[in-house]
């Protein structure tokens, strides 16, 4: 079956929306949802059906009943499931998106009134991704069945319907669980092992000719971007390996897809480009710009070889892009060209309402801390200590003393300087000043949203 160009541009552009969407979802499971994971098998689900309409398949069906019916589920029934699928990924992609370009729509001052709205108007934005995630599925499966332009199934209309029923069983027994026990991880991986059979079921049970060449690759480059964004979002030691391992095999696949011949040179090339880029995130200024350019200099040499060989430049530069910039920023975790002035010196994210991935950083003047997208507290002080590991506040040492700083709301709690920070209890500090002793008094259960639910800083205790 031959298809338009136009078709195939519009295969690799739902296909990168899903792979995004995926992404923002396991963002928001590393922020304390992981509850949610089972809810990654929307975007997948909606990977499969893209592979189907393309081929006009009719077996089409069964994934567009299955993302209706969970859509209806999410929507209708318990509304706060439908925040992490819908809301939150498109609050990631404008915390996070917008920086690269100099702006910022959501700050710390304004995170808490997009926040709120956004979660007012969930059922709204919900509906809205399913007129992408559904509506045009759904509009462009029955054009092809009013035309017969679909190709037909093997199976006997009684056996399509029993294979949908079967998926949507499993789809919503999945969500029942999530919604109402603890065991969520369990039900998790029985839900992944049976709907790996399912492909191989609607394809008459043979695993011979189930994918084609280019979507095995794209499983494997699906499977490469999941490692590189679990792996470098906790900044964990294995980003490492990742950063330097994963460009060199994402430019391998590439060259089997587009038939080209794999040269050691060439991936070495790859390799000792990857470790120059990792080197540059412990230093700043203008040598980790130049770092930074030597590395993207080297990533050009085998892709230029590779569009001389295919004579693909248009399709080289994307691979040039994804391996040179993207592939690198999701191993490590972060946006290094958002902070140049401060250096990578190790993870910082040791409290449980970390949304965001906290790293300490040194820069001329002193430590400082940043998240993903920019750095929330300036490199400028002598140290930087977490006070209570499950609470978001921290001590920063100032030539003068000690201040206390909220990392959720990146603010100072006052301009006070204190010499001494003493645990006074399980949720108490004393704090020991010239000018008089003060108390500071965290709460039990913190909400950046709420002052009543922020410590507070008081010249005696209540």
């Amino acid at each position: 079956m031959k298809h338009s160009r136009f078709s195939k541009f519009m295969l690799v552009a739902d296909l990168t929306l899903c792979c995004i969407w995926l992404m923002c979802l396991i963002n928001g499971a590393s922020n304390g949802m992981w509850v949610y994971s089972s809810l990654w098998i929307m975007p997948l689900m909606r990977m499969w059906l893209s592979f189907l309409i393309y081929r006009r398949s009719r077996m089409a069906l069964a994934p567009l009943s299955v993302l209706t019916l969970a859509t209806i589920s999410l929507l209708a029934g318990r509304a706060r499931l439908a925040f992490p699928v819908y809301v939150d990924p498109l609050l990631t992609l404008l915390r996070a998106v917008p920086p690269l370009f100099g702006e910022h729509v959501i700050t710390s001052g304004t995170m808490s009134d997009i926040w709120l709205r956004s979660a007012d108007h969930k059922v709204f934005i919900g509906l809205i991704v399913s007129v992408w995630a559904i509506m045009i599925p759904w509009a462009i499966y029955m054009f092809r069945c009013f035309r017969n332009e679909n190709v037909k199934s093997p199976f006997i209309l009684k056996k399509r319907i029993g294979l949908c029923a079967a998926v949507t069983a499993i789809v919503f027994i999945e969500s029942f669980v999530v919604a109402h026990f603890y065991y969520s991880h369990v039900s998790v991986f029985v839900l992944c092992l049976l709907l790996m059979l399912m492909p191989v079921i609607f394809n008459g049970g043979k695993l011979e000719g189930l994918l084609s060449k280019g979507e095995q690759a794209f499983i494997l480059i699906l499977l490469l971007l999941g490692t590189a964004y679990t792996s470098g979002i906790n900044y964990s030691q294995a980003s490492i390996v990742t950063t330097i391992a994963l460009p060199a095999a994402f430019f391998a696949i590439f060259s089997w897809i587009m038939d080209c011949k794999i040269r050691y040179n060439d991936v070495m090339t790859m390799v000792s480009a990857s470790v120059l880029f990792e080197f540059s995130q412990y230093h700043i200024g203008m040598f980790r710009i130049l770092m930074l350019l030597l590395s993207l200099g080297m990533m050009a040499v085998p892709i230029i070889r590779l569009a001389v060989s295919t004579r693909r430049v248009w399709t080289a530069a994307a691979v040039y892009v994804a391996t040179a910039v993207l592939l690198p920023v999701f191993c490590i975790g972060y946006n290094p060209y958002s902070v140049l002035d401060a250096g990578r010196v190790g993870p910082f994210d040791g409290y449980e309402y970390s949304r965001n991935g906290l790293m300490l950083v040194k820069g001329k003047n002193g430590m400082g801390i940043r998240d993903r997208y920019e750095l929330i507290l300036s490199a400028e002080y002598e140290d930087v200590e977490l006070l209570i590991s499950h609470k978001p506040y921290c001590k920063v040492e100032t030539v003068d003393g000690w201040k206390i700083y909220d990392i959720v709301r990146q603010e100072l709690l006052t301009e006070d300087v204190f010499t001494e920070v003493i645990p006074y209890g399980k949720f108490t500090f004393l704090l020991k000043s010239e000018e008089g002793d003060k108390y500071l008094i965290i709460p039990l259960t913190y909400s950046r949203f709420n002052d009543s639910k922020v410590a507070v800083i008081s010249s005696h205790l209540e």
